[in-house]
This record gives C-alpha cells, structure tokens and sequence, in this order.
C-alpha cells in the first residue's frame, strides 16, 4: 500500500533541529571515545559550546545517570544509564540467537573470530555479537566495540554495495586509522572485486597482523543492515581458504535476510 504524501512528510522529521538536544548529544559521544574523564572547560572547548551551556548540559546528563561526576576532581565520565540505552536498542530485533549457532560452526572450523556488525547512524560500524572458536590463540573483539564506517572488511563491504558518492567516500576513507596504509584509489579498485564475490578481504591493513573476511546483510530494500565478519591472524591464510569463509558467511547472511526482512 503506497504511504500518502502527508506521512511522508511526519517521517521526514523536524525541519530544524533542537540545539541544546544537538549539543547534549555530542558531549555523550565525545565521552565514549573519551580515555579519561574530562572537565567542563575541555568538553566544551573540544565541541565549540560556550562553558555555561556545557555545564548545564552535562548537569543535566548526569542527573538523568547518562554521565557521572567525580565531585573529588571535577570531572565527568560516561555512565551506565548509557549502557541500559544501548543494550536496549541492541536488543531490538536482535536476530543474534538465530545466527549464532552457525556462526560458532563457522568460527570453529576456520579457527576466527565470528562478529555480527550493525551500522549505526552516527556513520560508524558497532558489534553487537560475537563468537569465539576453541582455538588457544584468538582475536579478542567485545560487543559495543565501535570503528568509523570504512574500517576493515565489514568498511570495504559498506563502500561496495551502497551508493555512496565517491567525494564522501573519500571523507570517511579518511576517517579511518589503518595500521598499515593503502592508497584511496587502489582501495577503490578493490571495490569490484568485492562486488563480484559478494563478500571482502582486508589482509592486515585496518589491524597489523589480523586479517578479516566479511559480507553484508541486506534488508528488503536492498540496503546494508547489518554484516557479519569473520577476524583471524594472518598466519599462513591462503587466498582459497579466505575464500571458502566468505562463501560461509555469504550464505549464512542470504538465510538471514530471507528470515529477518
């Protein structure tokens, strides 16, 4: 049934956004990449909000437990009203428990680390599940763990099969911190054969010594919902080994589609 202009537009949202909303909204993602606790006059230098405001809003953050003050040294850190928050949206159509148990086939006979990712609107990539294999020696990845949008396998799959404009993708390219460097454009020629396989490879550039083998999710739309990876270390991985886990997961992320949307 085809929606009617006038509930077009109710989705579109607010014209013109809430500053104080805006502002409170930054402080709580500046502070969960925030290695220490920070004052009020950092805060507010590193986001460009005058030190009244910010005091007011991180006040006003911390009385509703989303951030925490150390009256001691007077500094503020993230809080676990946070952590109910974002359990709850992770939670939310949570297909984990669906795809678990083949993950944890898929880990154990490849000997990785298997990671449901989820694309979050803030442009950055966050895992919201994680299988390890019985192996002695593994890649350690926790859930909430957040990278920008291009980073590693599940980055590459993201630049292959959405629409991005190559201007903006060149920007989140940018944003990205690889260990070991690799040039835009031979990134972007890449890109094919990522499209042709279905899935992609980063072999040690995003994390020295790791490689990742991903693909994505689509929804009913055809766009990119979620992505599953598989992490190892890069000891001795062929290019046919590399190759069967990603026909794995490519499979596994078809079945999940098909359930889910």
């Amino acid at each position: 049934m085809a929606r009617s202009s006038g509930a077009a537009e109710g989705l579109a949202g607010p014209k013109q956004l809430v500053g104080s909303i805006v502002h409170a909204i930054a402080v709580l993602r500046y502070f969960s990449e925030a290695d220490e606790p920070l004052g009020v006059t950092a805060i507010a230098k590193a986001l460009g909000i005058s030190p009244s405001s910010c005091y007011n809003i991180v006040r006003t953050l911390v009385s509703e437990g989303l951030l925490e003050f150390d009256s001691l040294r007077k500094t503020y850190s993230i809080g676990l009203g946070t952590v109910e928050l974002a359990s709850r949206a992770l939670n939310r159509n949570d297909i984990f428990p669906f795809v678990r148990q083949r993950l944890e086939r898929i880990a154990n006979e490849h000997e990785l680390t298997a990671i449901l990712w989820r694309v979050s609107h803030g442009r950055r990539l966050v895992v919201v599940g994680v299988v390890e294999c019985n192996a002695d020696m593994q890649i350690a990845v926790k859930v909430g763990y957040r990278v920008p949008l291009l980073s590693g396998g599940v980055g590459r799959c993201i630049a292959a099969f959405s629409a991005m404009p190559e201007a903006e993708m060149r920007v989140e390219f940018d944003r990205v911190r690889n260990q070991n460097e690799v040039e835009f454009d031979d990134y972007v020629q890449e890109l094919q054969t990522v499209r042709e396989k279905g899935w992609a490879i980063d072999r040690g550039t995003f994390k020295n010594g790791a490689i990742s083998v991903a693909t994505p999710i689509f929804d009913d739309r055809g766009a990119i919902s979620l992505c599953i990876s598989g992490v190892m270390l890069a000891a001795n991985q062929s290019d046919a080994a590399l190759d069967r886990i990603g026909a794995n997961l490519r499979d596994l992320a078809d079945s999940v589609a098909k359930r889910s949307f």
